[in-house]
């Protein structure tokens, strides 16, 4: 078998190589050295809503669909 018939995963040979994981101190060093002019708009702070706007519209879900729902494990039990 030649080495250009060989199988290559195409999944692992795009994966990305594993990194070091940062310290604290070297995550606080980067954080310190971000461009001042990185600063967030200033905005105001919106309005409270009004309470009919709080309420969710009405759903109607068939009940063959809320039985498979409530049997799964996750939304069931």
């Amino acid at each position: 078998m030649s080495a250009r018939s060989a199988h290559v995963d195409p999944v692992r040979s795009y994966l990305p190589p594993k990194a070091e994981a940062e310290s604290m101190a070297e995550l606080r060093g980067d954080c310190a050295r971000i461009d001042v002019s990185w600063t967030t708009p200033h905005t105001t702070r919106p309005l409270p809503a009004e309470p009919f706007s709080l309420t969710a519209p009405a759903v109607e879900v068939p009940a063959r669909g809320a039985a498979l729902v409530a049997g799964l494990a996750e939304f069931g039990d």
